[in-house]
Formats: C-alpha cells, structure tokens, sequence
C-alpha cells in the first residue's frame, strides 16, 4: 500500500467511527422516548383517520 491508499483508508475509517460515534447515541435517545414516539404516532394515525373518514362522507353526501 503506498502512502495515499492509507490515508485514504484511514479516513474512511474516521469517517464511519464518526457516523457510528454520532448515531449510536442518538438511536439510544430514540429508544428511550419509545413510547413517547409511538403515543404521537398513534395520535397521527387517528387523526388522519378521522380526516379521512369526514372527506369520504362528504364525498358520499354531495353525489346525492
């Protein structure tokens, strides 16, 4: 290997020591607000619902 392979190699090396270092405590703090997270998605899932559920029946009213 001459020398720009290695400098290469290693910052590649910094490179995905950086993404693991910065991700793996973000995905820590994720897991941590789970439930918090899954409670918005819940939330998300009726509202849209519901917003669903009144386009339709007014879809349905005005072909009367």
């Amino acid at each position: 290997m001459n020398r720009a392979e290695i400098i290469a190699f290693e910052n590649h090396s910094d490179l995905v020591k950086g993404v693991f270092g910065s991700g793996i405590p973000m995905l820590a703090t994720l897991f941590s607000y789970l439930a918090e997270i899954e409670a918005g998605l819940r939330i998300i899932s009726l509202v849209i619902g519901i917003a669903v559920g009144i386009a339709t029946f007014l879809s349905i009213r005005r072909r009367k």
